[in-house]
């Protein structure tokens, strides 16, 4: 009886063990599943890590539905709509989504002095980035100049509406908005579930959940260990081939948090014409490209929209301004300046140089 009992015993321990180690050989494996997709201008990609499909296709989705309401280039958009009203004093109607983006950018516009201005879109017009670019004579920068200024954007939280105190303003979203659409994608994920996740808008990133793999997070419920493996992200080298890297950053995250990496540099989207190079971060104050200090900027932290609003203003800032503008507002900032020199509120030891090219500024 004792001889049954015990090989009953050896047989459920036997069990149990290869059902332990079925386990951990599934969780180490894990699974990826990704879609890509072209919009907001620019190429997307949500990654989760899990089986099913369903969040990520929410996540597209989401993006999708935000560029057909936030896009000015989109003709039924809702931006277009308000762009489309051309008269001065003339109360709007926007949705609820519309007016937290433009409250927000209008609050960064305060802040920077109108470094960043989402009602540049006359002058961004004239130089033809989203088509074929080319640039503009002193007389029509001089007349589109005329319609931009963030302090002739009246808004009405009340009752949800945008005012233009001048004729043939009209919005541009494109500082803010893929952001604000990264920021919505992770909350989707987030709502269908999903606990780490990969969301890259060409230029925005954002992390959510842990780099844990599944046999990690295995060992931190079965063990009780506290593996917390850092997210690792390549800072391009500004006008390199695609995927070189001049550093490379390591990003801790909690479980359920997501942390936003936004990047803004003149390599991005720019042009030649008579062997001057122009690009696409245009000064609010002069119509043209700025040409500063800063070659990069990446911006880390909570919200990818800030993030976004933070690195196109960054860029048009001193560099030590800047850095101190990023910490009040609880970011994390990089700022590669032309000399190739590394300016950052990091910790050193989380920024991994790979490009001997470039170096710490004392």
């Amino acid at each position: 009886m004792k001889l049954k009992n015990l090989t009953a015993y050896l047989v459920a321990g036997a069990v149990l063990l290869a059902v332990a180690i079925l386990g951990l050989t599934a969780a180490r494996s894990g699974v990826t599943v990704k879609e890509s997709a072209f919009a907001l201008n620019t190429y997307v990609t949500v990654t989760t890590y899990g089986a099913d499909r369903t969040p990520v296709e929410a996540g597209i989705q989401t993006i999708r539905q935000i560029e057909e309401q936030l896009s000015a280039y989109i003709d039924t958009s809702e931006v277009a709509y308000v762009n489309s009203v051309g008269r001065a004093n003339v109360p709007i109607p926007v949705s609820d989504a519309l007016f937290s983006v433009v409250e927000t950018a209008l609050s960064y516009s305060e802040l920077t002095g109108g470094r960043f201005d989402i009602t540049i879109k006359p002058v961004t017009d004239l130089w033809g980035f989203a088509g074929t670019p080319r640039v503009p004579t002193d007389t029509e920068l001089s007349e589109a100049l005329s319609r931009v200024g963030y302090q002739n954007v009246v808004l009405d939280r009340e009752n949800k509406t945008i005012t233009f105190l001048k004729d043939g303003m009209q919005l541009d979203l494109g500082g803010i908005a893929k952001g604000y659409a990264a920021d919505e994608t992770a909350k989707t994920l987030v709502q269908h579930g999903c606990a780490k996740a990969l969301c890259d808008l060409g230029g925005n990133i954002v992390f959510l959940g842990t780099n844990n793999s599944p046999f990690d997070a295995l060992q931190n419920n079965w063990f009780h260990r506290d593996i917390n493996k850092p997210w690792r992200v390549g800072i391009q080298t500004p006008f390199a081939a695609t995927g070189s890297y001049l550093a490379v950053i390591s990003l801790q995250n909690a479980p359920g948090a997501a942390t936003s990496v936004v990047t803004s540099g003149a390599y991005e989207r720019n042009f030649t014409q008579d062997g001057v190079l122009y690009h696409h971060i245009l000064d609010p104050a002069t119509g043209y490209p700025y040409n500063g200090a800063a070659e990069s900027v990446t911006i880390i932290g909570p919200s990818s929209m800030e993030a976004d609003a933070l690195s196109t203003s960054l860029y048009m800032m001193d560099i030590d301004e800047g850095l101190a503008l990023a910490q009040e507002r609880g970011y994390d900032v990089l700022i590669v300046d032309k000399n190739k020199k590394i300016h950052t509120t990091l910790d050193k030891s989380r920024v991994e140089l790979s490009d001997p090219a470039y170096s710490f500024a004392q």
